[in-house]
């Protein structure tokens, strides 16, 4: 082998092999790194897609709820009231029947009456229009005339739209109503105020038409007992002649009293007469007029005692009957008694609605709540799209294998 061969360098096979390797690195980085910005585009496109059609349908198909409370208390004659962190909160702890009060009118107010008398102050069914172009109300809606909606629709409408909760620990009865518009929020919050106001003044009509009526009946009919009683008394005065026969009793008992006492003294002076002078003209006198005094006695006596119609028998009579007018006239004074406990009862059971807190005007939308819901549609797409990443991972392994 001659010097020149010996200076023939190899051929390196081993670097051009290199290049290459390093050309197939750079393009399989390439492709990685491009298949992973794919993937999570495609992740970030099916995570947001359900983020965007919420926050579309929110702002731009639903309609929006707004809320307006109240509370009120059926306070009574004898409620209390009280002072509780600065605010007046009115109790009745001595009238147990307000707490069965209060649920009467809450079922009166979640009732078909109750929806009836909102309507016809305010229109309620007509104030949730916008409900009928909003796909989760739709249903409710699809007859939204009020000629065709059913009385079952609206009043599913009404308690969804209307809640009333009553509190028994306070005694408070407290109005949510939710509305498409701030101004129908706060109208019928204050028509359902005026529809308790309504009903309170039924139930106290209700007591005093039980009340008044039945202690008023009992007046009238002792009233006419007690005429009756007297005109009984009269006539019998007008048919006897004689307006007391008690004193006409003590009349024929002092003229009785005085006849007898001048019948003894007439004989006290015949005695006298006959033992100290012999006039028998006087004594014949004095004979005839003791025997006067003596008929006279007997027929007092008879007039007081003797026969049907004797003074005795017209006392029995006219006592029978006195004794009935003065019954009827205690009985006609305890039924005014009555009558007056049952209107100072009928004043003390008077309920009327004493507003604790009075419908507001809010325009803040209370739902759709747009942070919350986006937030939570949000946590939720990226629990489903990684649980299917994870499942759709697992097929592809599965397939290498």
């Amino acid at each position: 082998m001659t010097e020149k061969d010996q200076k023939i360098p190899a051929p390196r096979i081993g670097a051009q092999g290199k290049g290459k390797g390093r050309t197939n690195e750079y393009f399989s980085r390439k492709y990685y790194y491009s298949s992973e910005w794919i993937s999570f585009i495609f992740s970030l496109l099916i995570v947001l897609t359900p983020v965007a059609f919420v926050y579309y349908y929110m702002n731009f198909v639903s309609a929006p709820q707004y809320k307006s409370e109240a509370s009120f208390v059926l306070q009574g004659a004898e409620g209390v009231v009280s002072q509780e962190g600065g605010r007046g909160i009115l109790t009745n702890f001595t009238n147990p029947a307000a707490m069965f009060d209060g649920y009467a009118i809450e079922q009166f107010l979640e009732s078909a009456d109750g929806m009836a008398d909102v309507e016809q102050r305010v229109g309620f069914i007509d104030r949730m229009k916008p409900a009928a172009y909003d796909p989760l109300y739709r249903k409710l809606f699809r007859n939204y005339e009020l000629k065709d909606l059913s009385t079952d629709a609206r009043i599913s409408v009404y308690r969804d739209m209307v809640k009333i909760t009553y509190s028994l620990t306070r005694q408070i009865v407290e109005i949510r109503v939710y509305a498409f518009s701030a101004e129908d929020a706060r109208v019928i919050a204050d028509a359902l105020l005026k529809s308790a106001e309504s009903f309170a003044n039924t139930l106290n009509e209700r007591a005093r038409s039980e009340l008044l009526r039945s202690a008023a009946s009992e007046v009238q009919t002792m009233e006419r007992n007690l005429i009756s009683s007297r005109q009984a008394v009269n006539n019998w005065r007008l048919n006897n002649l004689n307006l007391d026969p008690n004193r006409s009793a003590e009349m024929i008992g002092t003229i009785i009293a005085r006849l007898e006492a001048a019948s003894a003294d007439t004989r006290a002076e015949l005695t006298v007469s006959e033992s100290t002078t012999l006039n028998a003209a006087r004594q014949a006198q004095l004979r005839a007029r003791i025997d006067a005094l003596n008929e006279q006695i007997g027929r007092e006596t008879r007039r007081l005692t003797g026969g049907d119609r004797s003074t005795a028998e017209q006392i029995l009579e006219y006592e029978r009957l006195e004794l009935r007018k003065q019954y009827d006239e205690r009985a006609y004074e305890s039924a005014l008694e009555g009558l007056d406990s049952a209107r100072t009862a009928l004043a003390r059971q008077q309920k009327f609605v004493s507003v604790v807190s009075a419908p507001y005007l809010d325009n803040q939308v209370d739902w759709p709540d747009q942070p919350r819901i986006l937030a939570l549609t949000l946590v939720l797409s990226m629990i489903f799209w990684g649980i299917a990443r994870l499942f759709l991972t697992n097929i592809r392994s599965s397939f290498r294998h």
